[in-house]
C-alpha cells in the first residue's frame, strides 16, 4: 500500500453534487458492478459486503473504521455557475392527447374519474410550469488521496464503470477525460480529507453522514466529523 493521489480529468463542467464524492464510493461501485451477478436480486448488506473488498489502507480506532480515502476535491481554477430550465405545458395540446388516449391519467380512464378530477394543474404535479435551477461547477481536474495499491486501483478503473462524475450524466455534465494514479506523500495526510469518526482538527464540523459505502444508504447514517475546507 503506497500514498497516491488519483486524478480525474473532465471534458467539461460537472453539475455540482449535494455532497462530496468519496474516492472509495467509486471504487466500491465498480468492485459491485464486477462481483454482482446479473440479475441476482442483492439486498444493501450484500452491496456493503461487497464494498468493503477494496485495494485501500483502512483506519482502524475506537471500535470503528473508514478507508484512507479522501473526497474528491477540485484542483486548480473554478467557475461556478447556474444552469436554469424551464417547463411550459401546452394545456389544450395535453387535453387533446388523454382524450385520444395518447396520455394516461393515472391508472384510471379518464371517464372514472369524479367530477374535475381531469383537470390539468399547471401550479403543482408533473404537468405543474416551473423554472428550476442547478449548480455548475467550471474545473480540469479533480483529485483524491488514499493509501492503496496503485496497480489494483488502475485495474478497477480500467474497466470502464466509471465514466462521470456527479449527477446530470445523461446530460453530459462530469464526463471523464482521463484518470491518472500518481505516487504523492501528501497523501499521507489528506488521506483524512473525508467523512471519519474521529476528530483530527479543531475546524472539524461534526455531521450525520455515512462513513462508508454505499452513501445513498442513509439507514447507516451516523455521527461522523467532515473536514471545514470541502464540507
Amino acid at each position: 500500500m503506497r500514498p497516491l493521489r488519483i486524478d480525474f480529468y473532465l471534458k467539461d463542467r460537472m453539475a455540482a453534487p449535494s455532497v462530496p464524492i468519496h474516492l472509495d464510493a467509486l471504487l466500491a461501485f465498480i468492485v459491485v458492478k464486477i462481483k454482482l451477478n446479473p440479475g441476482e436480486a442483492a439486498d444493501v448488506q450484500h452491496i456493503r459486503t461487497l464494498s468493503e473488498q477494496l485495494p485501500l489502507e483502512r483506519h482502524e480506532s475506537d471500535g470503528d473504521w473508514f478507508f484512507k480515502a479522501s473526497m474528491l476535491v477540485p484542483n486548480g481554477k473554478q467557475i461556478h455557475s447556474n444552469e436554469f430550465y424551464t417547463q411550459r405545458m401546452d394545456q389544450a395540446l395535453l387535453a387533446k392527447n388523454i382524450a385520444n388516449e395518447l396520455v394516461s391519467m393515472g391508472r384510471r380512464k379518464l371517464a372514472e374519474l369524479d367530477p374535475h378530477g381531469g383537470k390539468i394543474d399547471v401550479v403543482r404535479g408533473v404537468h405543474r410550469n416551473m423554472l428550476g435551477f442547478y449548480g455548475v461547477t467550471g474545473t480540469d481536474c479533480l483529485s483524491a488521496f488514499c493509501i492503496g495499491d496503485a496497480e489494483s486501483i488502475i485495474d478497477l478503473f480500467n474497466t470502464g464503470y466509471v465514466t462521470h462524475l456527479g449527477p446530470r450524466r445523461r446530460s453530459g455534465y462530469g464526463e471523464i477525460r482521463a484518470i491518472e494514479v500518481v505516487e504523492d506523500n501528501d497523501a499521507i495526510v489528506r488521506c483524512y480529507d473525508r467523512n471519519r469518526h474521529i476528530k483530527i482538527s479543531e475546524s472539524d464540523i461534526p455531521a450525520v453522514r455515512p462513513m462508508r459505502a454505499p452513501y445513498w444508504d442513509n439507514q447507516h447514517q451516523r455521527s461522523v466529523f467532515v473536514p471545514a475546507h470541502i464540507s
